[in-house]
């Protein structure tokens, strides 16, 4: 028998303010959040194999919470996913953080190259994703938003899809957290920690410990001593500015995208223009 399934999903995107949503969310009184994030059930063809009694099984402990919910910021970008989730929870309210996409992209491509998985230059990353060149990460197509959208207004009526701006989550976060509130039905609290940033740049000081962790599944069977470590073995970055001639080759590069998306959501990206 199935058990509860998450009433809201917060979809992506990646690098873009989710794990900050998230353990705002997690905080407020009215809201349930596994303590495993990013549990990839609708991206990732392992864990869909498990099949939704899995899933529900991060769920267990909501009983008498007045709404349930998971950040997996793959979602919005992994094309099986909407229907997926459609298929079950099919009345999910779902929340989408969209972030400039080039500091998105940067952003992203420090992730990979801190855990060692990225040995190019950002420079020679974008050269060969522009190339078509095969195994580089989607660094760019990650912020062509508006057709990742359009998947989901394709199946999900348009009072259940919130869709945020990463700035107003860094500079606006108490009025920008009552808005999710209000999406999701729950009183307006403001808990203590709203306006934290959560998962900035980062370094891992032991990749082994952190492989470790994730081997042994810490954050499903002790999450408060899986962040203890995390933020023992975690010490903070700051990544160098990129060059002024690659930005402004990618802000051309998303110009017209851009466009069309601030049209769709009828929304001022203008600052995405620099």
């Amino acid at each position: 028998m199935t058990g509860r399934l998450p009433d809201h999903l917060v979809i992506g995107a990646a690098k873009a303010g989710t794990t900050s949503l998230s353990r705002w969310l997690e905080a407020h009184p009215d809201v349930f959040v596994p303590p495993q994030k990013e549990l990839h059930f609708f991206d990732r063809e392992s864990n869909w194999e498990r099949g939704v009694d899995w899933y529900a099984e991060f769920f267990a402990d909501s009983a008498g919470v007045p709404t349930a919910g998971e950040a997996t910021p793959a979602y919005l970008f992994a094309p099986a996913a909407p229907q997926r989730i459609a298929s079950v929870c099919p009345d999910v309210r779902l929340i989408a953080v969209l972030r400039h996409p080039v500091d998105r992209a940067y952003s992203h491509y420090w992730h990979a190259h801190q855990w060692g998985g990225e040995p190019r230059s950002f420079e020679d990353a974008v050269d060969a994703l522009l190339r078509g060149d095969p195994g580089v990460r989607p660094y760019l197509a990650r912020g062509y938003y508006l057709e990742q959208l359009r998947r989901y207004e394709a199946l999900f009526p348009a009072e259940r899809m919130l869709v945020l701006q990463f700035d107003d989550l860094a500079t606006q976060p108490e009025a920008t957290f009552a808005r999710v509130c209000a999406f999701l039905g729950i009183h307006a609290a403001t808990p203590a920690n709203v306006g934290r940033v959560y998962n900035a740049h980062s370094k891992h000081r032991s990749n082994r410990l952190r492989g470790l962790m994730e081997g042994a599944r810490m954050w499903r069977r002790a999450p408060g001593v899986a962040r203890a470590l995390e933020r023992a073995n975690t010490s903070e970055r700051h990544y160098p500015p990129m060059s002024e001639g690659l930005r402004r080759r990618l802000l051309e590069h998303f110009a017209d995208r851009n466009a069309e998306l601030a049209e769709h959501l009828g929304v001022d990206l203008s600052g995405w223009s620099v």
